[in-house]
Formats: C-alpha cells, sequence, structure tokens
C-alpha cells in the first residue's frame, strides 16, 4: 500500500470558533508557501534534468530524474495539503459562497493532481522492488506510467492562480466575518 504523506487536521467542533478559522488559514498560507518553493525546486530540477541529458551522462541524467520525481511528488503531496485545509475551511465556514465557486473552478484541475499523485505513489511502491519508470521529462511534461504533467511555466501559471484566487475569496471572507464580528460586538456594547 503506498505510503499516503499528509496533514491530519483535528475534528471540527460542532461551533468552529474564528480562532478555527483563522488557525486553518494560517495553516494554508504556510501551505501555499511550500507550494511556491516546490515550483521553483522543479524549475532548477527540470533545468539540471535537460543539462544532464544533453551531456549524455547516464549516472547524472539518473540522479536528476529521481530529484524531479521527489520534488513532482512533495509538490503534488503539497498541493493535497492544500486541498485538505481548503475542504476544512469550507466545512467551518460552510455558507461563503466564495468558498463553493473556488472549489467548483479548480475541481478538475485538483483531480488532474491527485491523480497523477496517485500513479506517482504507485510508482514509487513497484520502484522499491525494482526499477519499472522512473519518469523522464520531455517538452516540460513529466512522462510517468503514460501519464503526463506539465511542469513548464504552464504548471506555475495554474499554482499561481489557485492561489492568488484562493488567497482573494479567503480576504473576501475573512472581511465578511471580521464586519459580522464588529456587528455582533456593537450589539454587545449597546445591549449592556
Amino acid at each position: 500500500m503506498p505510503s499516503k504523506a499528509s496533514t491530519t487536521l483535528p475534528s471540527i467542533p460542532k461551533k468552529p470558533s474564528q480562532a478555527d478559522i483563522d488557525s486553518t488559514a494560517a495553516l494554508m498560507a504556510q501551505t501555499m508557501d511550500l507550494v511556491r518553493l516546490q515550483i521553483r525546486r522543479i524549475r532548477d530540477d527540470s533545468a539540471s534534468y535537460n543539462n544532464a541529458v544533453a551531456s549524455g551522462k547516464e549516472k547524472e541524467t539518473a540522479d536528476a530524474r529521481r530529484l524531479l520525481f521527489a520534488d513532482i511528488h512533495y509538490l503534488l503531496i503539497t498541493l493535497h495539503n492544500v486541498e485538505q485545509l481548503f475542504s476544512r475551511l469550507k466545512r467551518l465556514a460552510p455558507h461563503e459562497t466564495e468558498l463553493t465557486d473556488l472549489r467548483n473552478k479548480y475541481r478538475q484541475w485538483l483531480k488532474r493532481c491527485a491523480e497523477f499523485r496517485t500513479s506517482i505513489d504507485l510508482n514509487e511502491t513497484r520502484l522499491s522492488a525494482t526499477v519499472i519508470d522512473g519518469g523522464r521529462l520531455e517538452g516540460g511534461q513529466f512522462l510517468l506510467n503514460g501519464q503526463k504533467l506539465n511542469v513548464s511555466s504552464e504548471l506555475e501559471a495554474e499554482v499561481e492562480a489557485f492561489l492568488r484566487d484562493l488567497a482573494a475569496a479567503w480576504a473576501k471572507v475573512s472581511e465578511r466575518q471580521r464586519t459580522l464580528r464588529e456587528l455582533i460586538s456593537k450589539r454587545s456594547v449597546l445591549a449592556s
């Protein structure tokens, strides 16, 4: 059974507090920074792999391919963690339409990332026994077990669009919730 490295989140309380929502949003922001870091690593790994292939050195090519494979795998794990945190935010703030709209907009893209990660997980299990397919890079596409993942600037643009839209949606939700807290606080003061 492939390992499923991911963030384990505590259960959601019956009545989530603002602190629950804020801590989930903060954790998501940190995880989004990890995604950006992985994108930069993949960009560097792709250049190293292409240089190794051009040099014709098999050991360097194999090492570069393993590094690229590992960084792509970690990117997909980290994107899965962002998706889990996003789902948690949606459960903590179920009436926020921006979160629902965002989920619908990126559902297929996140599904493709999850499917490629499953392929990597299965391949990683097989690689521990014998080398089946360590993947290869062709024209900005990482090919593995007949599947493709674009690791060129297109992936970077997709990730940045998702993260930008997520941050914008969360800013709207956060502002609305802050306004509600202020109104409730004012009513409490007036009532007393």
